[in-house]
């Protein structure tokens, strides 16, 4: 027992000595402590660049990276602050003498953080580090143009029900081409991702021509995964594995024939997690793919077909009897196929009533023979809308179209090249420029005539719809210009040399690598050949005995701006015959190694030449004596004799290589890894005339590349660049007037240069860029100012972009070159940690803000509609009051995590200052109001105030309400409602976060003579589609006005989140019917009460019952409502509110320890008894429930017990639960 004693008395003492060596170090060793913690600091921002250069990398990759990744940034990044703050006592200690009990405390937070710093050191461990950023979805394809007809709603509506039962894997949507079944199945597709029924929602198109590999590569990079295996075998399996993960919906685009799913990979019927919807024209492919429902989706009805031609035709209801007349009949003969009917519509949209009678006999007359019976109205129809182009550039584009693959996204710049000598242009053209003008017009002559499609998301792309394909492949076998596309066909046909005498245009894709093509077509104009293994070379291709042929390409991938990694095939030789063919006026072999290209020499009549992404020996020398050569592109070639000096002697050539957007070039010049000092004499003439200059990667130390011509300049990654105009301009040998440089910079981009500090070196040079238009500066480290030039006159400027300069300190703009910014449209400010203003306190001349006379101060932003600031923690305000007074085209506001950030607009000294010098009398207040703002995004801005200062506008800080307007009952009567009012009103998208706590409310309206206001007045219509509420923990209401004075008829997402005072969501002010509301989450406010107030939710009728007359639900279109931390609510819902939620898809509530039920509708009235919950019963579509850590509830809604079976629950920590087995 004694020796127990001594071991406890022993450990005891130990652990007292520990602690007091431990109190008595913290009292004698402050100045260590401290270096330590200098120290751990030091390594912790190195690890802090470490993990930046990583997520960098990760970007550049399209990867994001993880939470955990972002959850450490924002810590680490929160301990430096802090660090930060403690290293400034310990100077102060070190200075002062203080209490020992100060110096104590001192030492235990110094070696605290030290600690701190070396476990966050340890944590920087992350696997995975990044995964790949979740694209669109289904979410990709604009809903936009998408009109529900009484056909299609019905078709969707089958569908959907279809997919929803569970039980079926295999849906067939057919009808005739054109009738709309890809744009139904991607609205299907889109309704079913809202819905979350499935994990993933992937759409493939199959297309005429199966090429199994193309399908497993769509649905591959939809599902983020990359192929081990080449085998198409060994794909299916790979990808077989991957779709059995989760639920996934497989929408096959396009199918003509059976396809054996198992071989593209999609597991087989018996796997219920897989649903596959295939669309084709024919219902036989439905019948023998097995498909449980099979849905047809018929033409337009009469009427909706008159509709639809009204809209495109653009006929009123004042147009004249007669030609209304002859409209219909032309609307009976496209037989209610929409595809028919947009075209034609659009092709007489104004014309004159002649021609529409013109148009009606011709499309009677015409009936195709020679086409299958249901096809031949609306061949006739297309044929219609070709034959009144009235450009034969665009007729001739139209047909040219036809040679690319089916649903084939084609880039504009293709056309130029692949048209250059066969497409019908006007005289006169003689440079690649006017080449491409032209045919930007014909293309826009097709996109309004209906007959291209455009690409909402790329504008350099175009498509042509598969019907309309067809008729254009049809057209120019009639006109006796045939197409052959088909690979399988074409050899044989080429034996049969009578049946391709017409033949203009050869164009097979994606050939095997056994293909063999022998041509021997004397009126054959262009030929295209695209493989990824076939080596073009004899004998696979002999190409003797075409002497017409202008266009040949032998190309492994289309035109891409930008290339990503790919393989060229082993070094082959071009077929010998290719010296026959000295008619040619366009050779394009994309992707190829091909070794000695010395054959180029005998091409006399060449004009383009397109090299993309091909290796070879060298460029031969007597390329510069091509005097017809207009077009070289060599971009991301693998030249092994430098081509630049070949390149320097031809100064006539245009070289396009880069994505020149809206901005016409003739001459453009990019180059890698070149080292731009010295210039030779010939090359320095290529440099001087270029319009467009790109250098990446390469070393530059000579300024005789600045030019007066240019017109868009881009450096990326060029090491040891420090300026891009330094002083040596003054010195320049050339002629140039320094004034003249960059006089048409209409672009400027800077993109990782590590080096750059400054853009301007001398802010004195006489250069006013008065054509700049958009300056985008990113990813450079060391930048710490632009230092405009004081001359610079901005007035173009229209996009500005700054990313990741993290020493940018100084002001970007002076107060007079501020003054220029009259058309800036975008302002894009992120990652610049220390810059302080956006616009200097004073320039060198001693002009403040707002101290001209002039007015133009006044002009400044006036076209200003996206400001967008990110990470900016110095910015304690974007734009100063004097330069914002007019914002009449402010769209959207985004500012985040900018910690110091006091007020959007002014709130500095000089703002002041300004405010009263522009008023005689002092006391009146200045009201700012943005018209036309949609978009409001402030979040990480702790030390926000409002918008701008109180005395500018509706923002009331001394009451704490976000938005406070007072208006009367005349003034709402009359519709004369105030500007901050009706500003307001047009919001669209609000994500506002109160960390501080300043605001007890968010919107109030206060009116004046309300007596009768609710029976006189119409609600007060809200844009707001989306409300985001973050981290107001004073807040204690979001409406407040008089009674249903407010309608949010057009909001889809209410999220509010940490607003710990909030007792109800929605109340009386509010209308109570929610029509677009989709998704509902609440979190974590703990006197939450109710979603929607007392008095609001008595005034909803009961839906559910019988008697009902009323159609309009209140949440007709509610899919989510998840809820969590909200510790007072004791009822999600009463029962006639649940009875208006027939969409609800999801309901999520999680820790509530008050909640007892979810419906209220077992007390009072007996629900259960009255049987109305059966007629109607509650929540018809809810599939998933999960009601997780709810001690109190008792019973969820009446009915569930009979929906467990059908219902996916989770329900877990509900001990009080009445379940009924």
């Amino acid at each position: 027992m004694e020796e127990v004693t001594n071991t406890v008395v022993t450990k005891i003492v130990d652990c007292l000595m520990h602690q007091i060596k431990l109190q008595a170090t913290y009292l004698l060793c402050l100045k260590q402590f401290d270096e330590n913690l200098r120290d751990e600091k030091s390594e912790l921002e190195s690890k802090i660049v470490s993990v930046k250069e990583l997520a960098k990398m990760a970007s550049k990759r399209n990867e994001q990276v993880t939470d955990a990744v972002k959850k450490w940034q924002n810590e680490a990044e929160e301990i430096l602050k802090e660090v930060q703050k403690l290293e400034e006592k310990v100077e102060k200690a070190k200075n002062k003498c203080f209490h020992v009990s100060f110096s104590y405390s001192l030492a235990k937070q110094v070696e605290c953080k030290t600690q701190q710093m070396v476990k966050l050191k340890k944590g920087c461990q992350f696997e995975p580090f990044s995964l790949p950023i979740e694209l669109e979805g289904m979410h990709y394809y604009s809903s936009k143009d998408f009109v529900y007809f009484k056909p299609t709603k019905s078709a969707c509506n089958e569908i959907l029900k279809a997919i929803e039962d569970g039980g079926t894997n295999m849906i067939g949507l057919y009808g005739i081409g054109g009738s709309g079944k890809t744009s139904l199945a991607k609205e299907v597709g889109r309704k079913i991702e809202e819905s979350k029924l499935y994990d993933k929602v992937i759409m493939a198109v199959v297309s005429q021509s199966l090429d199994i590999k193309h399908i497993q590569d769509q649905i591959s990079d939809l599902l983020h995964m990359k192929f081990d295996k080449q085998s198409i075998e060994g794909r299916a399996q790979q990808l077989s594995q991957k779709l059995k993960v989760g639920k996934t919906l497989i929408i096959l685009d396009d199918v003509w024939e059976v396809i054996n799913l198992e071989d593209i990979g999609i597991p087989s019927n018996d796997y219920k997690g897989c649903c596959v919807l295939l669309t084709t024209r024919l219902r036989r492919v439905c019948d023998s793919m097995s498909c449980q429902s099979v849905t047809e989706l018929c033409p337009l009805t009469s009427e909706e077909a008159w509709d639809l031609f009204k809209r495109h035709a653009n006929i009123k209801d004042d147009c004249s009897n007669e030609l209304k007349g002859v409209a219909r009949n032309i609307t009976d003969e496209c037989k209610g196929l929409p595809i028919a009917i947009v075209t034609v519509g659009s092709a007489l949209k104004g014309k004159a009533f002649v021609e529409w009678k013109s148009a009606l006999s011709r499309l009677k007359k015409s009936q195709p023979m020679d086409i299958e019976k249901g096809l031949r109205n609306p061949y006739a129809c297309l044929e219609l809308s070709y034959n009144h182009l009235s450009s034969s550039t665009a007729k001739s584009l139209f047909l040219l179209c036809s040679m690319f693959p089916e649903d084939y996204s084609i880039n504009k710049e293709d056309l130029v090249r692949f048209g250059n000598g066969i497409l019908v242009l006007g005289e006169s053209i003689d440079s690649m420029e006017q080449v491409r003008t032209e045919i930007d017009v014909a293309i826009n002559v097709l996109l309004d005539s209906c007959l291209l499609i455009p690409d909402r998301k790329r504008e350099s792309i175009i498509k042509m719809h598969d019907l309309v394909r067809d008729v254009a492949l049809w057209i120019a076998r009639k006109e006796r210009q045939a197409i052959l596309v088909d690979r399988k066909a074409v050899p044989r046909l080429l034996m049969e040399n009578e049946t391709v005498k017409d033949t203009k245009v050869i164009s097979l894709w994606d050939l095997a690598k056994n293909f063999k093509l022998s041509i021997h077509c004397q009126a054959l104009t262009s030929l295209l050949l695209h493989s990824d293994e076939l080596e073009f070379e004899e004998p696979n291709i002999y190409l003797g005995g075409m002497k017409a042929l202008k266009v040949l390409a032998l190309v492994r991938f289309s035109f891409e701006w930008s290339l990503n990694n790919w393989d060229r095939l082993g070094t082959w030789s071009m077929p010998q015959s290719i010296v026959q063919l000295t008619n040619l006026h366009t050779l394009c072999l994309r992707g190829n190694a091909l070794g000695d290209i010395s054959f180029l020499v005998t091409l006399v009549q060449l004009e383009i030449l397109d090299l993309r992404g091909s290796s070879f020996d060298e460029l031969p020398i007597e390329i510069a004596d091509k005097k017809k050569l207009k077009l070289l592109d060599l971009y991301r070639c693998s030249i092994k004799k430098s081509p630049y000096e070949v390149i320097g002697k031809y100064w006539r050539l245009d070289i396009l290589e880069y994505d020149v957007g809206d901005i016409e070039v003739s001459r453009a010049l990019c180059m890698e890894g070149y080292n731009v000092s010295p210039i030779s004499s010939s090359m320095n003439d290529l440099f001087l005339s270029a319009e467009l200059l790109q250098l990446r990667k390469c070393r530059i130390d000579s300024k005789d590349y600045l030019s007066s011509k240019v017109k868009r300049l881009k450096f990326e990654v060029c090491p040891d660049m420090k300026f891009i105009v330094d002083d040596r301009i003054k010195a320049k040998s050339n002629n140039l007037e320094i004034e003249q440089v960059f006089s048409h910079l209409v672009t400027l981009e800077l993109y990782g240069m590590e080096s750059l500090e400054q853009v301007f070196q001398d802010s004195s040079i006489n250069c006013s860029l008065q054509n700049l238009q958009s300056l985008s500066i990113a990813e450079c480290p060391l930048l710490h100012n632009i230092s405009f030039p004081k001359a610079s006159n901005l007035c173009n400027l229209k996009k500005l972009v700054l990313f990741d300069c993290p020493m940018l300190k100084s002001a970007l703009f002076t107060p007079s070159i501020a003054q220029t910014l009259v058309l800036l449209e975008e302002l894009h400010i992120s990652t610049c940690s220390k810059l302080k203003h956006i616009i200097e306190e004073h320039d060198e001349e001693g002009n403040v803000h707002g101290n001209r006379n002039d007015g133009s101060s006044m002009l400044a932003f006036q076209n200003l509609s996206t400001i967008y600031v990110h990470n900016c923690d110095e910015l304690e305000s974007i734009l100063p009051l004097s330069f914002v007074w007019i914002l009449s085209r402010l769209e959207c506001i985004d500012v985040g995590f900018c910690h110091n950030l006091k007020y959007v607009i002014g709130g500095r000294k000089e703002d002041w200052v300004s405010l009263y010098q522009r008023k005689e009398n002092k006391s009146v207040e200045i009201e700012i109001n943005w018209p036309a703002l949609k978009e409001l995004y402030l979040y990480g801005v702790p030390e926000l105030m409002g918008l701008f200062p109180q005395q500018c506008g509706p923002t009331t800080m001394e009451k704490g309400i976000w938005v406070e307007v007072t208006t009367t009952f005349n003034q709402l009567h009359n519709q004369s409602l105030p500007q901050s009012l009706q500003a307001f009103l047009n919001w669209e998208r609000l994500l506002i976060e109160d960390i501080i706590g300043r605001f007890k409310g968010f919107f109030e309206l206060k009116v004046a003579n309300n007596g009768n206001l609710i029976k006189e007045q119409a609600p007060l219509k809200l844009k707001l589609n989306s409300l985001i509420l973050l981290d107001f923990p004073e807040l204690e209401f979001i409406w407040k006005g008089p009674t249903q004075i407010l309608s949010l008829q057009s909001l889809r997402e209410a999220n509010i989140r940490r607003c710990s005072k909030l007792k109800t969501i929605f109340t009386s002010t509010v209308v109570t019917s929610l029509p677009e509301l989709r998704e509902l989450h609440v979190w974590e406010c703990n006197e939450l009460e109710r979603i929607i107030s007392a008095d609001s939710d008595s005034s909803l009728p009961n839906l559910s019952a019988p008697s009902s007359h009323i159609n309009a639900f209140c949440f007709s279109n509610l899919l989510t409502i998840l809820i969590g931390k909200c510790n007072k609510l004791k009822c999600l819902f009463s029962y006639s509110l649940a009875s208006h939620c027939p969409s609800l898809f999801e309901l999520r509530i999680e820790d509530c320890s008050e909640l007892e039920r979810v419906v209220d509708g077992f007390k009072g009235k007996d629900v259960e008894e009255s049987g109305e919950q059966e007629d109607c019963p509650l929540f018809p579509n809810l599939r998933l429930l999960t009601l997780c850590r709810l001690p109190k509830l008792t019973q969820i809604f009446p009915g569930f017990e009979n929906r467990k079976l059908t219902l996916q629950h989770d329900i877990e920590g509900c001990p009080n639960l009445i379940l009924l087995e």
